[in-house]
């Protein structure tokens, strides 16, 4: 299908559309609807789990203005084991909800920068700095600034081998 001389999508991507297959952003969404139907609670995320799981048959598709090839899964499927086999594995994985992320350690330091502060691509200013910062996982926070602690061009000498108070 063009749209004034650009792929949308192509002519199989359509016909799989209209026989229940669609990529995944469409796909979990006509699935938790069908499951709304059927009386039975689900997530995105659970969706997603069970279409990766059952509805999967490796069928893709080009889709877009760069012709990508997209995968396709069939919902069709998912309702039909559903149907068959209504276990309650199947519900638990439903419902499933995304696993939270680990938290970041967060530890107040006293420490000594050396920087660059890029002004264009090849120009760059170095800047120093001394004092309390903030280190959040891979991130120091100082003077309302970040940088990256594993960047190329930023040296940190810790000052003290203790935690500062906040």
């Amino acid at each position: 299908m063009n749209n004034y001389g650009v792929l949308i999508k192509s002519d199989r991507a359509i016909l799989a559309e209209s026989n229940g297959r669609y990529p995944m952003t469409y796909a979990k969404k006509h699935l938790r609807d069908e499951l709304k139907g059927m009386d039975i609670k689900s997530t995105l995320y659970g969706c997603e789990l069970l279409l990766k799981e059952h509805g999967d048959f490796g069928e893709w598709h080009h889709s877009s203005k760069f012709a990508r090839e997209i995968d396709y899964y069939d919902v069709n499927a998912v309702i039909k084991e559903f149907d068959e086999n209504l276990s309650e594995a199947l519900q638990q994985m439903a419902v499933a909800k995304k696993p939270k992320k680990e938290e970041v350690k967060t530890e107040a330091r006293n420490v000594k920068l050396k920087y660059r502060v890029w002004i264009t691509s090849s120009r760059y200013r170095v800047k120093r700095y001394e004092g309390p910062a903030t280190i959040k996982g891979d991130w120091i926070h100082f003077q309302s600034t970040k940088k990256k602690l594993t960047g190329d061009y930023i040296e940190v000498e810790y000052l003290d081998s203790q935690m500062v108070a906040k």
